[in-house]
Protein backbone atom coordinates (compact mmCIF):
# COMPACT_ATOMS: atom_id res chain seq x y z
CA UNK A 1 0.00 0.00 0.00
CA UNK A 2 1.18 3.46 -1.01
CA UNK A 3 0.30 6.84 -1.46
CA UNK A 4 -2.61 6.45 1.00
CA UNK A 5 -4.51 3.69 -1.42
CA UNK A 6 -5.77 0.18 -0.13
CA UNK A 7 -7.15 -2.72 -1.36
CA UNK A 8 -8.33 -6.07 -0.93
CA UNK A 9 -10.61 -9.07 -2.28
CA UNK A 10 -12.43 -10.65 0.14
CA UNK A 11 -14.37 -13.92 -0.56
CA UNK A 12 -16.99 -15.72 1.74
CA UNK A 13 -20.25 -17.76 1.01
CA UNK A 14 -20.87 -17.09 -2.52
CA UNK A 15 -19.69 -13.56 -2.42
CA UNK A 16 -16.47 -12.18 -3.87
CA UNK A 17 -15.75 -8.22 -3.53
CA UNK A 18 -12.93 -5.99 -4.26
CA UNK A 19 -12.64 -2.96 -2.42
CA UNK A 20 -10.08 -0.19 -2.88
CA UNK A 21 -10.21 2.83 -0.55
CA UNK A 22 -8.64 6.07 0.21
CA UNK A 23 -7.09 5.01 3.74
CA UNK A 24 -3.45 5.44 5.23
CA UNK A 25 -3.84 2.77 7.42
CA UNK A 26 -3.79 -1.12 7.05
CA UNK A 27 -6.52 -1.52 10.19
CA UNK A 28 -8.95 1.25 8.69
CA UNK A 29 -8.93 -1.28 5.43
CA UNK A 30 -9.69 -3.87 7.92
CA UNK A 31 -12.59 -2.57 9.08
CA UNK A 32 -14.27 -1.78 5.88
CA UNK A 33 -13.84 -5.89 5.04
CA UNK A 34 -15.09 -6.20 8.45
CA UNK A 35 -18.06 -3.66 7.59
CA UNK A 36 -19.18 -5.09 4.15
CA UNK A 37 -18.88 -8.99 6.19
CA UNK A 38 -21.10 -7.78 9.06
CA UNK A 39 -23.81 -5.66 6.88
CA UNK A 40 -24.21 -8.33 4.21
CA UNK A 41 -23.97 -11.58 6.43
CA UNK A 42 -25.83 -9.95 9.40
CA UNK A 43 -28.64 -9.04 7.07
CA UNK A 44 -31.96 -11.30 7.44
CA UNK A 45 -32.12 -12.66 3.59
CA UNK A 46 -29.19 -12.43 1.00
CA UNK A 47 -29.61 -11.54 -2.49
CA UNK A 48 -28.76 -8.74 -5.45
CA UNK A 49 -31.17 -6.19 -3.78
CA UNK A 50 -29.85 -6.44 0.08
CA UNK A 51 -26.11 -6.54 -1.42
CA UNK A 52 -27.39 -3.45 -3.56
CA UNK A 53 -28.04 -1.89 -0.47
CA UNK A 54 -25.44 -2.65 1.65
CA UNK A 55 -23.09 -1.09 -1.04
CA UNK A 56 -25.10 1.99 -0.73
CA UNK A 57 -24.70 2.02 3.31
CA UNK A 58 -21.13 1.48 2.67
CA UNK A 59 -20.32 4.33 0.63
CA UNK A 60 -21.96 6.56 3.11
CA UNK A 61 -20.04 5.46 5.54
CA UNK A 62 -16.20 5.21 4.07
CA UNK A 63 -15.42 8.07 1.66
CA UNK A 64 -13.58 7.64 -1.59
CA UNK A 65 -14.57 3.75 -1.19
CA UNK A 66 -14.58 1.80 -4.55
CA UNK A 67 -16.35 -2.11 -4.81
CA UNK A 68 -16.85 -4.32 -7.19
CA UNK A 69 -19.46 -6.81 -5.53
CA UNK A 70 -20.65 -10.52 -7.39
CA UNK A 71 -22.87 -13.15 -5.50
CA UNK A 72 -23.17 -16.05 -7.46
CA UNK A 73 -25.74 -19.49 -6.98
CA UNK A 74 -26.29 -22.40 -9.50
CA UNK A 75 -26.18 -20.50 -12.81
CA UNK A 76 -27.06 -17.03 -11.85
CA UNK A 77 -24.72 -14.21 -11.06
CA UNK A 78 -25.70 -10.93 -9.60
CA UNK A 79 -23.01 -7.55 -9.50
CA UNK A 80 -22.69 -4.65 -7.76
CA UNK A 81 -20.41 -2.08 -8.56
CA UNK A 82 -19.29 1.76 -7.38
CA UNK A 83 -16.68 3.31 -9.10
CA UNK A 84 -15.18 0.09 -10.72
CA UNK A 85 -16.09 -1.45 -13.79
CA UNK A 86 -16.71 -5.46 -15.39
CA UNK A 87 -15.95 -6.64 -18.77
CA UNK A 88 -16.98 -10.12 -19.61
CA UNK A 89 -15.96 -12.74 -22.80
CA UNK A 90 -18.03 -15.03 -23.74
CA UNK A 91 -18.27 -17.55 -26.76
CA UNK A 92 -20.55 -15.13 -28.74
CA UNK A 93 -19.11 -11.62 -27.56
CA UNK A 94 -16.93 -9.64 -25.18
CA UNK A 95 -18.21 -6.32 -23.55
CA UNK A 96 -18.30 -3.79 -20.73
CA UNK A 97 -21.55 -5.30 -18.06
CA UNK A 98 -20.85 -2.34 -16.09
CA UNK A 99 -18.75 0.32 -17.72
CA UNK A 100 -16.02 1.85 -15.97
CA UNK A 101 -17.29 5.64 -15.14
CA UNK A 102 -14.45 7.24 -13.03
CA UNK A 103 -16.73 10.63 -12.08
CA UNK A 104 -19.67 8.04 -11.14
CA UNK A 105 -20.43 8.00 -7.58
CA UNK A 106 -23.83 6.04 -8.18
CA UNK A 107 -24.54 2.26 -7.56
CA UNK A 108 -24.96 0.03 -10.57
CA UNK A 109 -27.00 -3.58 -9.90
CA UNK A 110 -27.00 -5.98 -12.25
CA UNK A 111 -28.02 -9.65 -12.93
CA UNK A 112 -28.40 -12.97 -15.08
CA UNK A 113 -27.77 -16.00 -15.82
CA UNK A 114 -24.30 -17.35 -15.74
CA UNK A 115 -22.46 -18.80 -19.85
CA UNK A 116 -20.14 -21.52 -19.24
CA UNK A 117 -16.97 -20.75 -20.18
CA UNK A 118 -17.38 -17.65 -19.74
CA UNK A 119 -14.97 -15.25 -18.41
CA UNK A 120 -15.30 -12.09 -15.91
CA UNK A 121 -13.07 -8.89 -15.11
CA UNK A 122 -13.65 -6.99 -12.34
CA UNK A 123 -11.13 -3.84 -11.62
CA UNK A 124 -11.81 -0.83 -9.68
CA UNK A 125 -10.36 2.27 -11.51
CA UNK A 126 -6.96 2.24 -10.47
CA UNK A 127 -6.69 -1.37 -12.31
CA UNK A 128 -8.46 -0.56 -15.40
CA UNK A 129 -5.76 2.72 -15.35
CA UNK A 130 -2.45 0.63 -15.22
CA UNK A 131 -4.39 -1.97 -17.95
CA UNK A 132 -5.75 -1.80 -21.40
CA UNK A 133 -8.32 -3.36 -22.66
CA UNK A 134 -6.22 -5.35 -25.15
CA UNK A 135 -4.37 -6.81 -22.29
CA UNK A 136 -6.97 -8.26 -20.40
CA UNK A 137 -8.04 -9.83 -23.86
CA UNK A 138 -4.84 -11.11 -24.14
CA UNK A 139 -4.83 -12.42 -20.82
CA UNK A 140 -8.50 -14.04 -20.66
CA UNK A 141 -7.50 -15.95 -23.98
CA UNK A 142 -4.63 -17.73 -22.06
CA UNK A 143 -5.10 -21.32 -21.53
CA UNK A 144 -3.48 -20.73 -18.72
CA UNK A 145 -6.01 -18.67 -17.03
CA UNK A 146 -3.56 -17.77 -13.47
CA UNK A 147 -0.75 -16.93 -15.93
CA UNK A 148 -2.66 -14.45 -17.74
CA UNK A 149 -4.12 -12.80 -14.77
CA UNK A 150 -0.37 -12.73 -13.67
CA UNK A 151 0.19 -10.87 -16.86
CA UNK A 152 -2.12 -8.24 -15.94
CA UNK A 153 -0.57 -7.99 -12.07
CA UNK A 154 2.13 -7.74 -13.32
CA UNK A 155 1.31 -4.29 -15.21
CA UNK A 156 -0.06 -3.27 -12.55
CA UNK A 157 2.74 -3.45 -10.01
CA UNK A 158 5.41 -2.42 -12.68
CA UNK A 159 2.79 0.84 -12.98
CA UNK A 160 3.07 4.24 -12.17
CA UNK A 161 -0.09 4.09 -9.81
CA UNK A 162 -0.08 1.38 -7.22
CA UNK A 163 -3.00 0.16 -5.05
CA UNK A 164 -5.04 -1.39 -8.56
CA UNK A 165 -7.31 -4.26 -7.41
CA UNK A 166 -8.34 -6.99 -9.97
CA UNK A 167 -9.63 -10.45 -10.00
CA UNK A 168 -10.42 -12.77 -13.28
CA UNK A 169 -12.94 -15.09 -12.78
CA UNK A 170 -13.82 -18.17 -15.53
CA UNK A 171 -17.21 -19.92 -15.20
CA UNK A 172 -16.89 -23.66 -15.89
CA UNK A 173 -19.99 -26.31 -15.86
CA UNK A 174 -22.20 -23.43 -13.46
CA UNK A 175 -19.18 -23.01 -11.19
CA UNK A 176 -16.04 -20.69 -11.17
CA UNK A 177 -13.15 -21.38 -11.42
CA UNK A 178 -10.48 -18.60 -11.10
CA UNK A 179 -7.45 -17.36 -9.92
CA UNK A 180 -8.99 -16.92 -6.19
CA UNK A 181 -10.29 -20.97 -6.15
CA UNK A 182 -13.46 -20.19 -5.39
CA UNK A 183 -15.09 -23.62 -6.75
CA UNK A 184 -17.68 -24.53 -5.25
CA UNK A 185 -18.36 -27.76 -3.49
CA UNK A 186 -19.47 -30.88 -5.85
CA UNK A 187 -23.03 -31.91 -5.71
CA UNK A 188 -23.42 -35.22 -4.05
CA UNK A 189 -25.58 -37.19 -5.95
CA UNK A 190 -26.81 -39.53 -2.79
CA UNK A 191 -28.23 -43.05 -3.34
CA UNK A 192 -29.41 -45.42 -0.11
CA UNK A 193 -28.56 -48.84 -0.40
CA UNK A 194 -30.14 -51.24 2.17
CA UNK A 195 -27.79 -53.48 4.31
CA UNK A 196 -27.97 -57.04 3.20
CA UNK A 197 -28.87 -59.92 6.39
CA UNK A 198 -27.66 -63.26 5.90
CA UNK A 199 -29.31 -65.68 8.19
CA UNK A 200 -27.96 -68.63 9.20
CA UNK A 201 -28.96 -71.70 8.44
CA UNK A 202 -31.08 -73.32 11.54
CA UNK A 203 -31.50 -76.95 11.54
CA UNK A 204 -34.36 -77.84 14.04
CA UNK A 205 -34.53 -81.33 15.43
CA UNK A 206 -36.49 -83.70 14.03
CA UNK A 207 -39.46 -85.26 16.65
CA UNK A 208 -41.68 -87.91 16.09
CA UNK A 209 -44.75 -87.58 17.06
CA UNK A 210 -46.38 -90.49 19.13
CA UNK A 211 -49.56 -91.98 18.11
CA UNK A 212 -52.93 -90.60 19.46
CA UNK A 213 -55.70 -87.88 20.32
CA UNK A 214 -53.41 -86.29 22.79
CA UNK A 215 -49.72 -85.22 22.81
CA UNK A 216 -47.55 -84.64 25.79
CA UNK A 217 -44.18 -83.39 24.88
CA UNK A 218 -41.45 -82.59 27.39
CA UNK A 219 -38.39 -80.69 26.55
CA UNK A 220 -34.84 -81.48 27.82
CA UNK A 221 -32.82 -78.89 29.02
CA UNK A 222 -30.30 -78.94 25.96
CA UNK A 223 -33.86 -77.84 23.50
CA UNK A 224 -34.28 -75.32 26.20
CA UNK A 225 -31.20 -73.72 25.53
CA UNK A 226 -31.46 -74.26 21.86
CA UNK A 227 -34.53 -72.20 21.95
CA UNK A 228 -33.64 -69.34 24.33
CA UNK A 229 -30.56 -69.32 22.34
CA UNK A 230 -32.65 -68.95 18.85
CA UNK A 231 -34.75 -66.54 20.52
CA UNK A 232 -31.65 -64.18 21.14
CA UNK A 233 -30.26 -64.37 17.53
CA UNK A 234 -33.48 -63.46 16.10
CA UNK A 235 -33.94 -60.47 19.03
CA UNK A 236 -30.53 -59.10 17.59
CA UNK A 237 -31.72 -59.80 13.58
CA UNK A 238 -34.55 -57.57 14.76
CA UNK A 239 -32.69 -54.83 16.07
CA UNK A 240 -30.20 -54.54 13.77
CA UNK A 241 -32.76 -54.14 11.18
CA UNK A 242 -33.99 -51.34 12.93
CA UNK A 243 -30.87 -49.42 13.75
CA UNK A 244 -30.01 -49.92 10.27
CA UNK A 245 -33.61 -48.45 9.05
CA UNK A 246 -33.71 -46.01 11.89
CA UNK A 247 -30.42 -44.52 10.08
CA UNK A 248 -31.60 -44.71 6.67
CA UNK A 249 -34.45 -42.45 7.81
CA UNK A 250 -32.25 -39.95 9.35
CA UNK A 251 -30.38 -39.97 6.70
CA UNK A 252 -32.87 -39.60 3.56
CA UNK A 253 -34.72 -36.79 6.06
CA UNK A 254 -31.19 -34.87 6.26
CA UNK A 255 -30.74 -35.02 2.21
CA UNK A 256 -34.10 -33.70 1.93
CA UNK A 257 -33.27 -31.23 4.72
CA UNK A 258 -30.21 -30.31 2.29
CA UNK A 259 -32.45 -30.20 -0.64
CA UNK A 260 -34.96 -28.16 0.91
CA UNK A 261 -31.99 -25.59 1.76
CA UNK A 262 -29.97 -24.95 -1.10
CA UNK A 263 -33.60 -24.54 -3.36
CA UNK A 264 -34.14 -21.87 -0.71
CA UNK A 265 -30.96 -20.47 -1.18
CA UNK A 266 -31.15 -20.78 -4.88
CA UNK A 267 -35.05 -18.76 -4.50
CA UNK A 268 -33.16 -16.24 -2.41
CA UNK A 269 -30.59 -15.39 -5.33
CA UNK A 270 -33.09 -15.27 -7.67
CA UNK A 271 -35.35 -13.06 -5.46
CA UNK A 272 -32.86 -10.86 -4.70
CA UNK A 273 -32.10 -10.79 -8.57
CA UNK A 274 -35.73 -9.41 -8.99
CA UNK A 275 -36.29 -6.82 -6.47
CA UNK A 276 -32.75 -5.59 -7.82
CA UNK A 277 -34.13 -5.55 -11.70
CA UNK A 278 -37.76 -4.43 -10.73
CA UNK A 279 -36.96 -0.84 -11.72
CA UNK A 280 -33.97 -1.78 -14.08
CA UNK A 281 -35.74 -4.23 -16.61
CA UNK A 282 -38.63 -4.83 -15.32
CA UNK A 283 -39.73 -7.59 -18.12
CA UNK A 284 -36.80 -9.75 -16.63
CA UNK A 285 -37.94 -9.05 -12.79
CA UNK A 286 -41.01 -10.44 -13.59
CA UNK A 287 -40.35 -13.40 -15.86
CA UNK A 288 -38.02 -14.45 -12.71
CA UNK A 289 -40.94 -13.38 -9.90
CA UNK A 290 -43.27 -16.19 -12.21
CA UNK A 291 -40.70 -18.34 -11.78
CA UNK A 292 -39.86 -18.18 -8.04
CA UNK A 293 -43.82 -18.48 -7.51
CA UNK A 294 -43.87 -21.68 -9.01
CA UNK A 295 -41.26 -22.70 -6.79
CA UNK A 296 -42.62 -21.26 -3.74
CA UNK A 297 -45.64 -23.34 -4.61
CA UNK A 298 -43.51 -26.43 -5.41
CA UNK A 299 -41.03 -25.76 -1.63
CA UNK A 300 -44.92 -25.86 0.00
CA UNK A 301 -44.87 -29.69 -0.43
CA UNK A 302 -41.77 -29.92 2.40
CA UNK A 303 -43.20 -29.99 6.26
CA UNK A 304 -40.29 -26.95 6.80
CA UNK A 305 -41.58 -24.79 4.68
CA UNK A 306 -43.87 -23.64 7.47
CA UNK A 307 -41.21 -22.37 9.90
CA UNK A 308 -38.60 -21.24 7.44
CA UNK A 309 -37.77 -17.63 7.50
CA UNK A 310 -36.31 -17.19 4.34
CA UNK A 311 -39.28 -18.31 2.47
CA UNK A 312 -41.78 -16.37 4.49
CA UNK A 313 -39.42 -13.55 3.21
CA UNK A 314 -40.01 -14.30 -0.57
CA UNK A 315 -43.32 -15.10 -0.39
CA UNK A 316 -44.32 -11.83 1.77
CA UNK A 317 -42.15 -10.03 -0.97
CA UNK A 318 -43.37 -10.81 -4.32
CA UNK A 319 -46.52 -9.55 -4.59
CA UNK A 320 -45.10 -5.67 -3.98
CA UNK A 321 -41.66 -6.52 -6.39
CA UNK A 322 -44.12 -7.99 -8.90
CA UNK A 323 -46.25 -4.20 -8.18
CA UNK A 324 -42.92 -2.63 -9.29
CA UNK A 325 -41.80 -4.43 -11.93
CA UNK A 326 -45.20 -4.27 -13.42
CA UNK A 327 -45.68 -0.57 -12.65
CA UNK A 328 -48.90 -0.85 -10.63
CA UNK A 329 -49.37 2.03 -8.84
CA UNK A 330 -52.94 1.79 -6.16
CA UNK A 331 -54.03 4.96 -6.20
CA UNK A 332 -57.37 6.58 -5.18
CA UNK A 333 -59.46 8.97 -6.71
CA UNK A 334 -60.20 12.56 -5.86
CA UNK A 335 -63.85 13.86 -6.74
CA UNK A 336 -63.30 16.77 -8.94
CA UNK A 337 -67.46 17.10 -9.03
CA UNK A 338 -70.67 15.77 -9.30
CA UNK A 339 -72.23 16.85 -11.83
CA UNK A 340 -75.74 15.90 -10.49
CA UNK A 341 -75.67 18.81 -8.22
CA UNK A 342 -75.33 21.59 -11.51
CA UNK A 343 -77.89 20.24 -12.90
CA UNK A 344 -80.81 17.17 -11.35
CA UNK A 345 -80.68 13.78 -12.94
CA UNK A 346 -77.17 15.02 -15.39
CA UNK A 347 -75.12 12.21 -16.33
CA UNK A 348 -72.09 12.27 -18.49
CA UNK A 349 -71.51 9.91 -21.29
CA UNK A 350 -68.53 11.23 -23.28
CA UNK A 351 -65.42 13.59 -21.79
CA UNK A 352 -62.59 15.31 -23.69
CA UNK A 353 -59.57 18.16 -22.10
CA UNK A 354 -58.65 21.12 -23.81
CA UNK A 355 -57.92 24.55 -22.94
CA UNK A 356 -57.68 23.86 -19.08
CA UNK A 357 -60.91 22.59 -18.51
CA UNK A 358 -63.03 19.31 -18.86
CA UNK A 359 -65.71 19.40 -21.39
CA UNK A 360 -68.76 16.74 -21.02
CA UNK A 361 -71.63 15.84 -22.73
CA UNK A 362 -74.80 14.73 -21.15
CA UNK A 363 -76.40 12.75 -24.45
CA UNK A 364 -79.43 11.80 -21.89
CA UNK A 365 -80.13 15.35 -21.18
CA UNK A 366 -78.46 16.62 -24.73
CA UNK A 367 -76.50 19.11 -22.88
CA UNK A 368 -72.63 20.11 -22.98
CA UNK A 369 -70.73 21.45 -19.71
CA UNK A 370 -67.51 22.67 -19.07
CA UNK A 371 -65.52 21.72 -15.83
CA UNK A 372 -63.24 23.68 -14.62
CA UNK A 373 -61.04 20.82 -12.39
CA UNK A 374 -59.11 23.58 -10.43
CA UNK A 375 -62.09 25.62 -8.51
CA UNK A 376 -64.30 21.70 -9.46
CA UNK A 377 -66.74 23.74 -10.76
CA UNK A 378 -69.38 23.74 -13.33
CA UNK A 379 -71.33 25.63 -16.35
CA UNK A 380 -73.86 24.30 -18.62
CA UNK A 381 -72.71 25.88 -22.31
CA UNK A 382 -75.49 24.83 -24.23
CA UNK A 383 -78.33 22.56 -24.09
CA UNK A 384 -81.50 20.13 -26.14
CA UNK A 385 -82.75 23.47 -27.89
CA UNK A 386 -79.28 24.52 -29.72
CA UNK A 387 -77.72 20.82 -29.62
CA UNK A 388 -81.07 18.63 -30.45
CA UNK A 389 -80.26 14.90 -30.06
CA UNK A 390 -76.90 14.41 -29.51
CA UNK A 391 -74.71 11.67 -29.60
CA UNK A 392 -71.17 12.70 -29.30
CA UNK A 393 -68.56 14.94 -28.91
CA UNK A 394 -64.86 15.97 -29.98
CA UNK A 395 -62.72 19.12 -29.28
CA UNK A 396 -60.36 21.26 -31.39
CA UNK A 397 -58.31 24.28 -29.62
CA UNK A 398 -61.04 27.22 -29.03
CA UNK A 399 -63.90 24.38 -30.39
CA UNK A 400 -66.12 21.82 -29.03
CA UNK A 401 -67.92 20.14 -31.65
CA UNK A 402 -71.00 18.28 -31.07
CA UNK A 403 -72.40 15.75 -33.43
CA UNK A 404 -76.49 15.35 -33.03
CA UNK A 405 -79.61 14.69 -35.41
CA UNK A 406 -79.30 18.72 -36.37
CA UNK A 407 -75.52 17.28 -37.56
CA UNK A 408 -72.30 18.96 -36.51
CA UNK A 409 -73.04 21.91 -34.28
CA UNK A 410 -70.04 23.98 -33.15
CA UNK A 411 -69.81 26.16 -29.66
CA UNK A 412 -66.90 28.44 -29.19
CA UNK A 413 -65.17 27.69 -26.07
CA UNK A 414 -64.58 31.78 -25.46
CA UNK A 415 -67.80 32.98 -25.94
CA UNK A 416 -69.92 30.00 -25.85
CA UNK A 417 -72.59 30.60 -29.13
CA UNK A 418 -72.97 27.71 -30.90
CA UNK A 419 -73.96 27.31 -34.65
CA UNK A 420 -74.66 24.30 -37.08
CA UNK A 421 -71.98 23.53 -39.36
CA UNK A 422 -73.12 20.82 -41.48
CA UNK A 423 -76.55 18.95 -41.51
CA UNK A 424 -76.79 15.39 -40.41
CA UNK A 425 -75.62 12.60 -43.34
CA UNK A 426 -77.71 9.13 -43.07
CA UNK A 427 -74.23 8.43 -45.20
CA UNK A 428 -72.43 8.13 -41.98
CA UNK A 429 -74.31 5.04 -40.63
CA UNK A 430 -74.42 3.76 -36.90
CA UNK A 431 -72.07 6.93 -35.28
CA UNK A 432 -69.75 5.13 -32.72
CA UNK A 433 -67.40 8.10 -32.09
CA UNK A 434 -65.71 11.50 -33.00
CA UNK A 435 -62.39 13.01 -32.99
CA UNK A 436 -60.62 16.16 -34.45
CA UNK A 437 -57.60 16.72 -35.88
CA UNK A 438 -55.82 20.01 -37.74
CA UNK A 439 -59.07 21.39 -37.61
CA UNK A 440 -61.12 18.82 -39.82
CA UNK A 441 -63.29 16.12 -38.45
CA UNK A 442 -63.51 11.99 -38.30
CA UNK A 443 -66.53 10.51 -37.64
CA UNK A 444 -66.29 6.39 -37.30
CA UNK A 445 -69.56 5.23 -37.90
CA UNK A 446 -70.43 1.77 -38.99
CA UNK A 447 -72.97 -1.14 -40.09
CA UNK A 448 -73.47 -3.48 -37.27
CA UNK A 449 -75.85 -5.29 -39.59
CA UNK A 450 -73.08 -5.96 -42.39
CA UNK A 451 -70.14 -6.45 -39.27
CA UNK A 452 -68.29 -3.57 -41.00
CA UNK A 453 -66.91 0.30 -39.94
CA UNK A 454 -65.46 3.10 -41.31
CA UNK A 455 -64.09 6.31 -40.85
CA UNK A 456 -65.85 9.49 -42.45
CA UNK A 457 -63.02 12.63 -42.85
CA UNK A 458 -65.07 15.95 -42.56
CA UNK A 459 -63.08 18.39 -44.12
CA UNK A 460 -62.67 21.84 -42.72
CA UNK A 461 -63.51 24.57 -45.31
CA UNK A 462 -63.95 28.78 -44.46
CA UNK A 463 -67.39 27.86 -44.44
CA UNK A 464 -67.99 25.34 -42.39
CA UNK A 465 -67.25 21.38 -43.59
CA UNK A 466 -66.95 19.56 -46.92
CA UNK A 467 -68.79 16.42 -47.96
CA UNK A 468 -68.36 13.03 -46.41
CA UNK A 469 -65.07 11.32 -47.34
CA UNK A 470 -63.84 8.30 -46.50
CA UNK A 471 -60.59 8.68 -44.88
CA UNK A 472 -59.57 4.76 -45.03
CA UNK A 473 -57.14 3.95 -47.87
CA UNK A 474 -58.89 1.41 -50.34
CA UNK A 475 -56.96 -1.33 -49.95
CA UNK A 476 -57.99 -1.31 -46.24
CA UNK A 477 -60.54 -4.08 -45.38
CA UNK A 478 -63.59 -2.55 -43.59
CA UNK A 479 -64.75 -5.45 -41.69
CA UNK A 480 -61.64 -5.22 -39.54
CA UNK A 481 -63.51 -2.30 -37.62
CA UNK A 482 -66.18 -4.31 -36.88
CA UNK A 483 -66.35 -3.95 -33.35
CA UNK A 484 -64.52 -1.06 -32.71
CA UNK A 485 -65.57 0.86 -29.64
CA UNK A 486 -63.69 4.17 -29.81
CA UNK A 487 -61.44 6.40 -31.51
CA UNK A 488 -58.38 8.91 -30.38
CA UNK A 489 -56.26 10.97 -32.97
CA UNK A 490 -52.60 12.76 -32.54
CA UNK A 491 -52.12 12.29 -36.16
CA UNK A 492 -52.45 8.51 -36.50
CA UNK A 493 -55.39 7.29 -35.54
CA UNK A 494 -56.31 4.81 -33.00
CA UNK A 495 -59.21 2.52 -32.73
CA UNK A 496 -60.42 -0.05 -29.73
CA UNK A 497 -62.05 -3.19 -30.10
CA UNK A 498 -64.76 -4.77 -27.54
CA UNK A 499 -62.36 -8.12 -27.48
CA UNK A 500 -59.35 -5.68 -26.46
CA UNK A 501 -57.65 -5.05 -29.93
CA UNK A 502 -55.76 -1.62 -30.63
CA UNK A 503 -55.52 -0.76 -34.39
CA UNK A 504 -53.27 1.87 -35.66
CA UNK A 505 -54.27 3.92 -38.97
CA UNK A 506 -51.60 6.27 -40.50
CA UNK A 507 -52.99 8.28 -43.63
CA UNK A 508 -55.76 5.21 -43.76
CA UNK A 509 -53.24 2.50 -44.09
CA UNK A 510 -53.39 0.27 -40.91
CA UNK A 511 -49.90 0.12 -39.28
CA UNK A 512 -49.11 -2.89 -37.31
CA UNK A 513 -48.56 -2.34 -33.86
CA UNK A 514 -47.64 -5.17 -31.02
CA UNK A 515 -48.83 -4.65 -27.60
CA UNK A 516 -46.51 -5.79 -25.31
CA UNK A 517 -46.24 -6.36 -21.38
CA UNK A 518 -49.50 -6.59 -20.38
CA UNK A 519 -50.25 -8.95 -17.31
CA UNK A 520 -54.31 -8.85 -18.81
CA UNK A 521 -56.10 -8.66 -21.87
CA UNK A 522 -58.39 -5.17 -21.82
CA UNK A 523 -61.96 -5.87 -21.06
CA UNK A 524 -65.57 -5.28 -23.11
CA UNK A 525 -65.47 -1.84 -22.17
CA UNK A 526 -62.56 -0.56 -22.07
CA UNK A 527 -61.97 3.70 -23.67
CA UNK A 528 -58.56 4.27 -25.40
CA UNK A 529 -57.68 8.07 -25.13
CA UNK A 530 -54.44 10.39 -26.67
CA UNK A 531 -54.00 14.09 -28.67
CA UNK A 532 -51.18 15.33 -30.33
CA UNK A 533 -49.88 16.82 -27.15
CA UNK A 534 -49.53 13.55 -25.54
CA UNK A 535 -46.64 11.52 -25.48
CA UNK A 536 -48.37 8.35 -24.43
CA UNK A 537 -51.64 5.81 -24.90
CA UNK A 538 -54.11 5.61 -21.80
CA UNK A 539 -56.49 2.72 -21.41
CA UNK A 540 -59.62 2.96 -19.41
CA UNK A 541 -59.86 -0.59 -18.06
CA UNK A 542 -62.96 -0.76 -15.37
CA UNK A 543 -63.26 -4.57 -16.35
CA UNK A 544 -60.04 -4.35 -14.46
CA UNK A 545 -60.04 -1.61 -12.43
CA UNK A 546 -57.39 -0.21 -13.70
CA UNK A 547 -55.93 3.02 -15.86
CA UNK A 548 -53.13 1.23 -18.35
CA UNK A 549 -50.42 3.68 -19.80
CA UNK A 550 -48.89 2.69 -22.71
CA UNK A 551 -45.87 4.07 -25.28
CA UNK A 552 -46.81 5.00 -28.33
CA UNK A 553 -44.70 2.22 -29.96
CA UNK A 554 -46.84 -0.33 -28.15
CA UNK A 555 -44.73 -1.63 -24.95
CA UNK A 556 -46.27 -1.20 -22.01
CA UNK A 557 -45.28 1.17 -19.16
CA UNK A 558 -47.69 1.28 -15.95
CA UNK A 559 -50.99 0.77 -14.61
CA UNK A 560 -53.33 2.35 -11.82
CA UNK A 561 -55.69 0.47 -9.97
CA UNK A 562 -58.41 1.81 -7.40
CA UNK A 563 -61.74 -0.48 -7.24
CA UNK A 564 -63.90 2.85 -8.33
CA UNK A 565 -62.69 2.48 -12.08
CA UNK A 566 -64.97 -0.48 -11.98
CA UNK A 567 -68.03 2.72 -12.62
CA UNK A 568 -66.16 4.80 -14.73
CA UNK A 569 -66.83 4.86 -18.81
CA UNK A 570 -64.79 7.49 -19.59
CA UNK A 571 -61.57 9.09 -19.77
CA UNK A 572 -59.60 12.55 -20.36
CA UNK A 573 -55.72 13.39 -19.78
CA UNK A 574 -53.79 16.20 -18.71
CA UNK A 575 -50.21 15.30 -19.19
CA UNK A 576 -49.11 18.52 -18.53
CA UNK A 577 -51.01 18.89 -15.21
CA UNK A 578 -50.12 15.05 -14.17
CA UNK A 579 -53.94 14.48 -13.93
CA UNK A 580 -55.85 11.43 -15.21
CA UNK A 581 -59.54 12.48 -15.01
CA UNK A 582 -62.25 10.10 -14.97
CA UNK A 583 -66.33 10.13 -15.68
CA UNK A 584 -68.52 8.05 -14.09
CA UNK A 585 -72.36 8.48 -14.45
CA UNK A 586 -72.53 12.14 -12.74
CA UNK A 587 -69.35 12.21 -11.51
CA UNK A 588 -65.94 13.34 -12.67
CA UNK A 589 -62.90 12.01 -10.21
CA UNK A 590 -59.04 12.82 -10.61
CA UNK A 591 -56.17 10.58 -10.07
CA UNK A 592 -52.28 11.60 -10.39
CA UNK A 593 -49.94 10.89 -12.91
Amino acid sequence: MEGGVWGQIFERDGLIALVSAETETISAGREVISRLNELYFGAEARGLAILKKVVEEMINEFEGLQIVAMITTDDYMGIVSVGGGVWTKKADGEGWIIPLEAESKSVVAMGGKIVPGQTIVAGDQAFWTGVTLGSVKAAVEDPDLEQGAEMLGTMIRGGQRMGGVGIVLRMQNNTQSSILNTQKAPKLNFKVQWPKIHLPMISLPKINWPKGNTIYLAKSKEEKQKHTLWVGILFLIILTILIVVGQVRRFELAQKNSEFAKRVETLKFKFGEAEGLAGINPTRSRNLLTEIDKEVASLSAFKQSKKDKDLAYIKSGIGEVLGIATGTKKTTGDLVIDLSLVRDGMTGTKMVFGDDKLWVLDTLGSRLVSVDPVKKSADVIAGKDILGESKTMAIYPGLTTILSEKGIVECSMLNAQCSIKLAFDEGWGNVIDMGMFAGNIYILGGSPSAGSGQVWRQQKTDTGYGSRQSWLADTEKIDELSGVQNIAIDGSIWLLKSDGQILKYVRGVKENINISGLDLVFGSNSRIYTDDEAEKLYVLDPGNKRVVVLKKTGEYENQYLWDGIDQTTGIAVDEKGNKIYLLGGSKIWSIPL
